[in-house]
């Protein structure tokens, strides 16, 4: 079977580099890349696209906005669907960073291939519980800054009341800016935390550390690449999604007549199409980011064109080893 030219993952690349090396990838290596997402990224995602549909047909059936003397059990089952969507969405999430970059490792390490799913699933698993303590660790932090954040604005507003009502929304305003702002700004960091927990031996705190380390200079070409592909992503993942908002839609104008069945049967068949897509998709914005870290990791350390002169240097020397004449 003849393969592509292997990619270079030690290189330096413009913002128009990146992406192009992203979707070379892509092409390259889609038919094993896409096995590996669809059975081990698609199934959890789909179980959270079910969730999702239940959820929707929950709502557009009119239960919770009837009146219903029953509603707070309603509301019960309706908050254990948003747990399970957080729950598994999570999970796929974690497992497609492992699936992506543990693909990506063995690439480095033995160039395009036909992988098969258990090669995939044996490089994922080691990095699984890598990649999920790095997501929990910013989930974390970042609902502790949400946290913090609501209690500054609130009562910052609440002191700003007692002047005028102006005031007090403008200082919505303008912290709403600034934790937007500072959002984006500690994001793009964090985001390259997760190709260098894969690539590299190193703890959560001290990968934060290098991260900005390695950033530095180049923040707005990082932001640039990751929001690129991940708009991408999302804009491919709405063209998917398009059915299952219109069939909610249309299962919302029959809620009268109690819903309908065939209705709600391809509800569950779009969600099940569209969790299969969104396992695709993530591969996108999540090689992006990996070569990116790359392109970083070669700008500032040379890690690439240091082996490649070692190389070089060894070359040169075998071959002055081998002409060189015996001594008599």
């Amino acid at each position: 079977m003849k393969h592509d030219t292997p990619l270079d993952f030690h290189r330096k690349r413009d913002f128009g580099e990146v992406l192009d090396v992203t979707f070379q990838f892509l092409r390259q290596n889609l038919a094993a890349l896409a096995k590996g997402l669809l059975f081990l990224v698609a199934p959890p995602l789909v179980v959270a696209m079910l969730f999702n549909v239940a959820v929707q047909i929950r709502i557009f059936t009119g239960d919770l906005l009837s009146g219903n003397p029953e509603t707070l059990a309603d509301l019960q089952d309706l908050l254990f669907n948003y747990a399970a969507i957080m729950v598994f969405s999570l999970f796929a999430g974690t497992m497609a960073w492992a699936v992506i970059l543990g693909f990506m490792r063995m690439y480095e390490a033995h160039g395009p291939g036909a992988y098969t799913v258990n090669e995939i699933w044996d490089e994922a698993k080691k990095l699984f519980f890598r990649m999920l303590g790095t997501a929990l660790f910013v989930l974390a932090n970042l609902f502790a800054v949400y946290v913090l954040f609501a209690f500054f604005v609130a009562a910052g507003t609440s002191v700003l009341s007692q002047i005028g009502g102006f005031l007090g929304g403008l200082f919505v305003l303008l912290a709403l800016a600034v934790f937007l702002a500072g959002l984006v700004y500690v994001l793009t960091i964090v985001a390259i935390l997760f190709p260098m927990r894969a690539f590299e031996s190193i703890g959560i705190i001290e990968g934060l550390s290098r991260s900005l380390s390695l950033v530095k200079g180049y923040w707005w070409q990082t932001f640039g690449v990751i929001f690129i592909a991940w708009l991408i992503s999302t804009v491919l993942g709405g063209i998917f999604s398009m059915p299952s908002v219109f069939l909610s839609f249309v299962q919302g104008m029959n809620t009268l007549e109690g819903g309908n069945m065939v209705l709600r049967v391809l509800l569950v068949v779009s969600g099940v199409l569209g969790g299969m897509a969104n396992a695709l998709l993530y591969s996108i914005p999540m090689l992006a980011t990996g070569f990116q870290y790359f392109n970083l990791l070669e700008r500032k350390e040379g890690v690439g064109l240091m082996a490649r002169i070692e190389q070089m240097a060894e070359h040169a020397g075998r071959e002055g080893g081998e002409g060189r004449e015996p001594e008599a």
